[in-house]
């Protein structure tokens, strides 16, 4: 897979080189080749752009189809923008391809003018494309062929797909969107969207000092939205950002201490995870979590509906080793953290949240309007059994359920679990399938997988709606989807890099069909 930088190429050099059959030309110091040939689709010319540079292209077909105009996006420089005009109205589409024209995008509207966004295009891959107007007699308009090569990430290593079975995935369509995690000195972190191929089709970077963890699909299914914050976790600069993927629209919000997950509701009001320093009296001082709700595009503080401080079933104690003087997060030199909390779900039946403290080995759902607990499932002070009448927990050092892991996938009854494993011994991490009853407090493991590996950190796992199960392993940077009974038809790996988690996206035209897999 090739990814060039962006290139800025004045219009009179850009000129001479659509004039030469093969052309090479250097701009600060980067060499690169643009060859032009007619288009194996027909007699209809075909005009390169690799640069980011807007083109013209003149038109054929039945009647008038104005002039083309094609560019990449400023904003994400994989998606392209085409525009043209007619001189009636009628409805419009792009046809793209590789090396062909199979491929086509949703039907724009009726109109004399049309601006379109090609979405899924391979970084570094060069794609043909024509607009199509189709009038209200239904005669078609189309413009010559355009060739043009979207442009991707320049620090980034190649995914390799190392497996992969097309007639046993869930969808041999699918995206993935992935956040990458870089410290300040290894350059910015990246929120990428690749196919099943792996090519990066989409990415945006974080500024310089920030990280992504936790992309997801907007609750209305018309963007992605993604948090950023100080990955050292020294200043508060926590944001939460929502865009389309056209990269038109952006709306983003101040989200104070902000940290590893969050929910937005369909009203705009967007919960998250958000730490809290509280002196306790104790030789150190105490970190833990609180949950904030703020209203995407402010930059208040938003209102503080539940911390573990006020509202948790007994105060502060030490659950384990791994809570105990290890902080050195918001200036804070070995004080004690808490919870670590890492997941935070929603229940819309009941209107509640249910936030996942790791280091308490628990789940506890919370009324959303009064902050009071509801139940705690694990944990020293869970209210749930096993289904046979054991206990949920015994203690940190003997697990019944999971050991200090992430969550991020839960629907009436179920959800899955990625155990981390470090309280295991020997330490190994598994993948769990989890059925509960609210009104017999019990809780069943109904299907677990491991490889033996041990992920200490991060990791994801959601189940899609064929039964296979989609896994992030984070810190190794590999995503993978895997069958019930353990055999692995796809994954994925970027060397050197560390993944946060990650969101199943089964349509870049339509994200909405992609909650269906929440």
């Amino acid at each position: 897979m090739v990814r060039l930088p962006t290139l800025r190429v004045p219009p009179l050099v850009f000129a001479w080189i659509r004039q030469s059959a093969s052309a090479t030309f250097q701009l600060g110091g980067l060499i690169a080749v643009v060859s032009i040939a007619m288009s194996p689709l027909g007699c209809q010319g075909k005009t390169p752009n690799e640069t980011g540079t807007s083109i013209t292209s003149t038109t054929t077909g039945v009647g008038q189809l104005n002039a083309l105009d094609v560019s990449l996006s400023e904003v994400v420089s994989t998606v392209v923008w085409v525009e043209w005009s007619t001189d009636a109205a009628g409805a419009g589409w792009v046809e793209y391809g590789l090396g062909d024209l199979a491929k086509r995008t949703p039907i724009d509207a009726s109109a004399a003018e049309h601006r379109v966004a090609v979405l899924g295009l391979k970084a570094g891959h060069e794609y043909d494309l024509r607009a199509v107007t189709e009038l209200d007699d239904g005669t078609q308009l189309v413009s010559d062929v355009v060739a043009v090569t979207p442009i991707g990430p320049t620090s980034l290593n190649d995914v390799v797909i190392t497996e992969y079975d097309p007639e046993l995935v869930h969808s041999k369509d699918a995206y993935f969107a992935v956040a990458m995690l870089r410290f300040p000195s290894q350059g910015n972190s990246m929120l990428l969207i690749i196919d099943r191929e792996g090519d990066v089709v989409w990415f945006m970077e974080a500024a310089n000092d920030l990280t992504i963890n936790n992309p997801k699909v907007s609750a209305d299914g018309t963007a992605l939205i993604w948090a950023e914050w100080d990955r050292p976790k020294q200043e508060d600069k926590g944001r939460i950002k929502r865009m389309s993927l056209d990269g038109e629209t952006l709306t983003e919000m101040n989200a104070p201490f902000a940290h590893h997950d969050f929910i937005e509701h369909a009203d705009g009001t967007v919960g998250f995870l958000s730490h809290e320093i509280r002196d306790l009296g104790n030789p150190r001082m105490v970190l833990t979590d609180s949950i904030i709700e703020n209203e995407m595009g402010s930059e208040n503080d938003g209102t503080t509906i539940f911390s573990f401080f006020d509202d948790y079933l007994v105060p502060f104690y030490i659950p384990c080793e791994h809570a105990e003087g290890t902080t050195d997060h918001w200036g804070l030199e070995g004080d004690d953290e808490w919870t670590h909390s890492n997941s935070l779900m929603y229940d819309a039946n009941d209107d509640t949240y249910i936030v996942a403290p790791r280091y308490l080995d628990s789940l506890v759902k919370f009324d959303r309007s009064t902050g009071n607990i509801i139940w705690q499932m694990g944990g020293e002070f869970g209210d749930f059994a096993k289904t046979d009448g054991t206990p949920a927990f015994i203690g940190t050092a003997l697990p019944q359920l999971w050991s200090h892991g992430h969550m991020s996938h839960m629907w009436d009854g179920g959800f899955m679990y990625y155990d981390n494993g470090q309280h295991y011994s020997p330490k190994v991490s598994k993948i769990s399938e989890y059925a509960y009853d609210e009104q017999a407090m019990t809780i069943e493991e109904v299907w677990s997988f491991t490889d033996g590996r041990y992920m200490d950190f991060l990791s994801d796992a959601r189940k899609l709606n064929n039964g296979n199960v989609f896994i992030v392993s984070s810190p190794i940077g590999e995503m993978m989807e895997i069958q019930q009974d353990g055999t692995v038809v796809w994954r994925s790996t970027l060397s050197d890099v560390k993944y946060g988690r990650a969101t199943y996206i089964s349509d870049l035209y339509d994200l909405k069909s992609s909650l269906m897999y929440e």
